[in-house]
């Protein structure tokens, strides 16, 4: 995913707020280097087991931030692509893939329906083109 690092919420702790083509949200940087507004490349990691999972209406694929400081959370919409036996589902959001581990005892939903969640943190990891 191409995103934009807006600002350094918590250099410490290596939060960020950034920008993406399907919407704006924070994570916890994963690079070696110190983060730095501007424009990155990155992969994005669900860091824990997603909560409010539902089935959702078609609509645009986005990552969207909610909440203030101590309730912080990121809402995820996408299209289910593919799930495995090992209950990794691959979400396709925009143009991009996020892999994310179906919790258990929920009915996987079938390739090609839209979903919703929110997690409480993403991780955020940088790479070159």
């Amino acid at each position: 995913m191409n995103i934009g690092v807006v600002a350094v919420i918590d250099d410490s702790a290596g939060l960020v707020s950034f920008t993406s083509p399907v919407g704006s949200a924070w994570g916890t940087w994963r690079g070696s280097e110190s983060p730095e507004p501007g424009r990155y490349h990155v992969e994005l990691e669900i860091e824990a087991e997603p909560y409010s999972w539902v089935p959702s209406a078609s609509g645009p694929p986005r990552v969207e931030g909610t909440g203030t400081d101590g309730t912080r959370q990121i809402r995820i919409t996408g299209v289910v692509a593919s799930m495995d036996d090992d209950s990794v589902m691959s979400l396709r959001v925009g143009s991009d893939i996020i892999l994310v581990e179906f919790p258990d005892g929920s009915a996987a939903p079938c390739p090609g329906r839209t979903v919703e969640f929110t997690v409480a943190g993403i991780g955020i990891y940088p790479y070159a083109v």
